[in-house]
């Protein structure tokens, strides 16, 4: 039997290090993405330009994509992009915004999906985003304090939290750990049936 192929979601706050493992999950361990359609600015980063399409208006992006609002902006996973990732056998990661993002994928991909929430303390956190002082840091930390202060919402569609306020080695062993044992549920799924 063939292991059916995996959706991973990372889910979290700003700046907790979603990307950062995204990568990981892409580099070490073979997972595909897609970059997704955005309304918001591109930071001119060799990142942004890989991880992102962007556009100027909602109405500039492709009916078959699931839609979510995150800090203002609009933002669109190609939905099309991860059932091509299954057929060809590979998993596939995706950073998504909210909860009901979260809900919806897990609807659409039932039995492929699980959900990380990134995790980050609060005082590695601020000074990441207020790394570089300007009024829009300032403003987006305010909006990922009320998250913060939310965060047992988002838990309940997660399955898995990791922490990310280490130093990046001893962050990539618990991404390593996180999924070995990602692989081994897959492989415990294919024994069931």
């Amino acid at each position: 039997m063939i292991n059916e192929p995996l959706l991973l979601l990372l889910f979290g706050f700003s700046g907790t290090g979603k990307t950062f493992i995204k990568t990981h999950a892409e580099e070490k361990f073979g997972f595909e993405s897609a970059p997704k359609f955005t309304t918001r600015k591109s930071r001119e980063t060799a990142q942004d330009k890989r991880d992102f399409i962007f556009c100027t208006s909602e109405e500039q992006m492709p009916e078959n994509t699931l839609k979510f609002v995150s800090y203002g902006n609009v933002f669109a996973i190609q939905l099309d992009e991860v059932t091509a990732s299954f057929r060809r056998g590979k998993n596939h990661v995706l950073v998504v915004g909210d909860k009901a993002t979260v809900k919806k994928l897990k609807s659409l991909f039932p039995n492929r999906t699980q959900t990380v929430f990134v995790f980050c303390d609060r005082t590695i956190l601020r000074a990441r985003i207020l790394n570089g002082l300007s009024h829009a840091r300032v403003s987006r930390w305010q909006a990922i304090e009320e998250e913060i202060n939310n965060v047992y919402d988002c838990l309940e569609v997660c399955d898995y939290v990791i922490n990310s306020s280490h130093a990046v080695d001893e962050t990539e062993v618990l991404l390593n750990q996180l999924f070995e044992r990602l692989t081994a549920s897959q492989i415990m799924k294919e024994k069931q049936i």
